[in-house]
């Protein structure tokens, strides 16, 4: 048993990996609804998923998964480095895409 005194996000984040290929499975398995909002599912206090590709394109969609510290939502700066920076490796290439798609399905 881990006896350290506080564990962070971090250390959930570094664990974290689901095996579906479930977009929303994918998003509630890797905690990504625990700080964005999906059609009233999820908490705001990141950028909703709602919309999303109704507001950025679908590259700038995958870039903030593999490196969601590259370019923060306008509007979320002091939210910067609260994603976990290993996203992208705890994904597969098949989750990343299937991610990307449903969120850029996403539209207004």
């Amino acid at each position: 048993r881990d006896r350290s005194p506080s564990r962070g996000l971090g250390d959930v984040y570094k664990r974290q990996m689901v095996a579906s290929n479930d977009p929303l499975e994918i998003m509630r398995g890797n905690l990504c609804l625990g700080c964005h909002m999906l059609d009233g599912e999820g908490a705001e206090l990141g950028p909703a998923f709602d919309g999303m590709g109704s507001r950025i394109a679908t590259d700038r969609i995958r870039t903030g998964i593999i490196d969601p510290a590259l370019e923060i939502a306008e509007g979320f700066d002091h939210l910067a480095g609260s994603m976990p920076p290993n996203l992208g490796d705890m994904l597969t290439a098949r989750q990343l895409e299937v991610l990307v798609d449903f969120l850029a399905g996403q539209g207004g």
